[in-house]
């Protein structure tokens, strides 16, 4: 395996429940905009003034918080180290750890075979990376993130993101797939 080779998973969050309810609420959001600037124009007589400047303030406002709605998650891996990100609208970068996947005490299946051993480790910090609750091919990593807070990373994995876990940390590193 190529020490310095870089390998890299992105998930899109699938538009459901709590985001479904984030993207309404941002278009209703858009709509009272709309409805406001038009009846404070009627109301103060500065109906024109107002028609031309109502467009271009919606576009910004829908330009800085729409993005919020369409997430990607990646997860990247580069000669023993994991570093997990978040990708808001194709655009903005947050990243938001880097670990060793050496230092990882366990890699499983997200199943209810192993759920009782991460409820076990007690996380206080959680980070997800599933294009949904049902997704396949979850998996679990338990570590301690910079803070020395027990924290688990639920992600999804694939078969070569499955070998290079299995070749940084063997021991830890449990997997369905022969």
């Amino acid at each position: 395996m190529n020490e310095f080779q870089t390998y890299e998973v992105t998930t899109h969050q699938k538009i459901y429940g709590s985001w479904l309810v984030k993207r309404i609420v941002l278009i209703i959001a858009y709509v009272f905009y709309v409805l406001a600037a038009f009846i404070l124009g009627f109301t103060t007589k500065i109906t024109v003034p107002l028609l031309a400047l109502v467009p271009v303030t919606l576009w910004m406002i829908i330009f800085f918080t729409w993005r919020y709605t369409d997430v990607d998650y990646e997860y990247s891996m580069t000669s023993g180290y994991l570093t997990f990100s978040v990708i808001y609208g194709s655009r903005t970068r947050k990243q938001i750890f880097e670990t060793q996947i050496k230092a990882m005490t366990l890699i499983a299946p997200y199943t209810d075979d192993y759920f009782d051993k991460a409820q076990r480790y007690a996380p206080e910090v959680e980070y997800r990376a599933l294009s949904s609750k049902n997704a396949e091919n979850a998996y679990f990593a338990l570590f301690e993130n910079r803070d020395g807070k027990k924290s688990i990373f639920i992600f999804e994995a694939d078969d070569r993101a499955l070998s290079i876990f299995k070749f940084y940390n063997s021991t830890s590193t449990v997997t369905n797939r022969r």
